[in-house]
């Protein structure tokens, strides 16, 4: 599953909308393989610089040519959320911007520029934290966005109650 800053999505929604491809297009397409632990961000169009980390895959995955799968280089001690943070935040999206190029209006990041972006490096223990922080947060905006559409859906039904309702005591 593809977790998303925010994301308000399920894996099963995600499985739902996504197309399939023939094995052996799968098996030629070795780079562009998911795994559990890859952070992948958007490299095209108006979510350029968005990331997500994958932290399950149900079924095997390629990532698309709007995407690049981002790997922290052997020997580096990171916490795959962080980084997808870090590329998300305002940090992130202001060196994308920075390195970004438009052509026929879209605008895109070449594969080797975005792995050239600065990313502050904390200790292994401060990212983990970080890292958690962040979990928290969204499953906190997770369950407020759920309660708002029941409060929503709630009103519309009291509404509806009440407006139908003046229509017996005529």
């Amino acid at each position: 599953m593809g977790r998303k800053i925010a994301s308000r999505r399920s894996s099963l929604q995600l499985l739902e909308d996504v197309p399939y491809i023939p094995l052996q297009e799968y098996d030629r397409a070795k780079r562009a393989q998911v795994k559990v632990g890859d952070i992948l961000v958007t490299t095209t169009g108006q979510y350029l610089g968005r990331a997500c980390t994958i932290e399950e895959l149900p079924v095997p995955a390629v990532a698309s040519n709007n995407v690049t799968i981002l790997r922290p280089l052997p020997g580096i001690d990171l916490d795959h959320f962080f980084l997808a943070a870090v590329t998300s935040s305002d940090l992130g999206k202001q060196q994308i911007a920075q390195k970004q190029i438009t052509s026929a209006g879209r605008p895109f990041i070449r594969r080797d520029d975005l792995g050239t972006i600065s990313i502050p490096l904390p200790d292994k223990k401060k990212q983990k934290a970080i890292a958690t922080r962040l979990r928290e947060m969204i499953s906190t905006v997770q369950k407020l966005t759920q309660l708002a559409k029941q409060i929503e859906a709630a009103t519309e039904e009291l509404v509806m109650a009440e407006l139908f309702a003046g229509d017996n005591d005529a």
